[in-house]
């Protein structure tokens, strides 16, 4: 591999702190076949962790990109912070991205990324709902605190999890003595 690459299909109102418009226009689909013109260009491939909340609105995006060679993980469906949400809560919403995405490519998922990188390296009740669901790998953990600490919390490399789940950090590069 001499790469690797992954981006979260989702849409600019969803990481507003605010409601969404009520016809938000959206850029999710233009921009997307704008990313795959270039990766195919390069001859590249990576993981599209899409909301389910895209997948359902525009199924055809999320096949086209799994047809174009690409992975297409969950990103959650609607875009909360994980650590925000109950069990019930967030088990819900991962039942329901994995269900619209699924439809659209015809493939499983198996992998899984939090919006806002927000599952914690020390609270494990999600992980152990995304292995009960199937899912293989978690991509949602920064290997660092963030600041004020910058303490590493978890390897920098892929790991498993006690319950089987792989879990792949977001790449950090150490500098200094960090």
């Amino acid at each position: 591999m001499t790469h690797a690459f992954s981006v979260d299909v989702e849409d600019w109102y969803h990481d507003s702190v605010g409601e969404a418009p009520a016809a938000p226009a959206s850029r999710v689909e233009a921009n997307t076949l704008r990313l795959l013109d270039i990766m195919a260009g390069h001859g590249a491939t990576g993981t599209f962790f899409f909301l389910g909340d895209v997948a359902e609105r525009f199924p055809a995006l999320a096949r086209r990109v799994a047809e174009a060679g690409h992975e297409v993980g969950s990103h959650g469906y609607a875009h909360r912070r994980v650590m925000q949400m109950t069990r019930r809560e967030f088990r819900d919403d991962v039942v329901r991205s994995l269900r619209v995405i699924e439809d659209a490519t015809g493939a499983p998922v198996r992998g899984y990324r939090a919006p806002y990188f927000s599952i914690k390296a020390d609270v494990h009740w999600p992980l152990e709902i995304l292995a009960e669901l199937g899912v293989r790998y978690d991509a949602s953990i920064l290997a660092i605190d963030r600041p004020p600490g910058l303490d590493l919390v978890c390897p920098r490399r892929p790991f498993r999890h006690p319950n089987g789940l792989w879990e792949v950090p977001v790449a950090v590069l150490q500098m200094l003595h960090f």
